[in-house]
């Protein structure tokens, strides 16, 4: 069950991140970035880098397709869910793009690989449409390079699409889940100042 006094949802995000990865979950990095692309709904699997009492990061690039919708309608919602402790966030909110130098100290810890496609996108924009066969090589090439020039992953410069979602959220539901009698504490937080919120129990 949750905590019979909650002041921030954030905070116990931020701290229920922390026990997951004690846990091994395998999720703990990740959450589903639901936006609106065309008047449709798109969905995907993000990596969360960094969450703190005031601030949620999602690794993306500007060339993205999440990156152009989000400019359009900013409003978002980041589903997290971690099996090791049976928790579930929805994060309502709004994001906005920020370039990785915003974040240099977040970027150095950020792997080869991730970096490597941060460059390739400077050559080709993300999701474009393509054969496996050019693609592969070319990020392959590109890390090759990178790992020549530079010794460690955090000398790697940022490119000028590579940054992150700034996700401010304001509304957080939190549901806890119970699989013995499937009575789930499931309440919901809205942000009513930028240091309080209100919280109402919701009907599992």
């Amino acid at each position: 069950m949750l905590p019979a006094s909650i002041d921030d949802p954030v905070q116990l995000l931020v701290e229920d991140r922390a026990r997951a990865a004690e846990c091994g979950d395998p999720m703990q990095g990740f959450a589903t970035l639901a936006t609106v692309e065309g008047g449709q709904p798109a969905a995907r699997v993000v990596t969360l880098r960094r969450l703190t009492a005031t601030q949620l990061l999602v690794s993306a690039n500007a060339t993205s397709p999440k990156v152009r919708a989000l400019g359009d309608n900013p409003r978002c919602e980041l589903l997290v869910y971690w099996v090791t402790l049976q928790r579930q966030y929805r994060v309502r909110g709004t994001a906005r793009f920020v370039p990785a130098r915003a974040h240099a100290d977040l970027y150095a810890l950020s792997p080869w690989r991730s970096k490597t496609w941060d460059h390739v996108y400077e050559q080709i924009a993300q999701s474009t449409p393509a054969d496996r066969s050019d693609f592969v090589p070319r990020f392959r090439e590109v890390l090759a390079t990178l790992q020549a020039h530079y010794a460690e992953p955090g000398q790697v410069p940022a490119t000028p699409h590579a940054g992150y979602l700034e996700v401010h959220p304001d509304q957080i539901e939190v549901q806890a889940l119970d699989l013995d009698e499937r009575l789930h504490d499931r309440r919901r937080f809205v942000r009513t100042t930028d240091d309080d919120w209100s919280e109402q129990a919701l009907l599992p």
